[in-house]
């Protein structure tokens, strides 16, 4: 009778688990997100990033698409940087529908109205803060890590 090898389970275990993280950097997830809410007689609207808390891996990107009428703005500001007027926006930055974002200088997009989108992408790990420049109490948070432990996700309500 043969005896039971039981470290082959465990080397087959390791191996695959060396493939799936090799692989999952490779694979980089276009994550979507909306800007507002309104319902259908535009009564009652929400002004918010939906959802208002993200958790994306670098290299991904985000496409927020607004869904109302009402115009919003999808600008991150760098660290410590003071809310800059509607008006103003990020100086320099040239909008073209995609942008990368590595905390080192602002981006905004012009007002966005219905079915408008903005995608951005993030090639550098940390937390970024997410304003409506129009809506002054609109805002939400992304966090971009470096470190593929588990599957991204989304967090909370945006």
């Amino acid at each position: 009778m043969k005896a039971f090898n039981s470290a082959r389970p465990f080397s087959i275990l390791w191996m695959l688990l060396f493939v799936f993280s090799t692989l999952t950097p490779m694979a980089h997830a276009q994550w979507k997100a909306t800007l507002g809410a309104q319902n259908h007689s535009m009564g009652h609207q929400a002004l918010a990033f939906l959802p208002n808390e993200i958790w994306i891996h670098t290299g991904e990107s985000v496409t927020w698409t607004s869904s109302v009428d009402e115009i919003h703005t999808v600008s991150f500001l760098t660290a410590g940087q003071v809310r800059l007027p509607f008006q103003v926006g990020c100086p320099g930055f040239t909008v073209t529908g995609f942008a990368t974002f590595d905390g080192t200088t602002c981006i905004t997009t012009p007002p966005l109205v219905k079915g408008q989108t903005f995608t951005v992408n993030f090639p550098t790990a940390g937390n970024y803060k997410l304003v409506c420049l129009v809506h002054q109490n609109m805002t939400g948070s992304g966090a971009c890590s470096r470190f593929i432990a588990t599957t991204s996700s989304w967090a909370g309500l945006l």
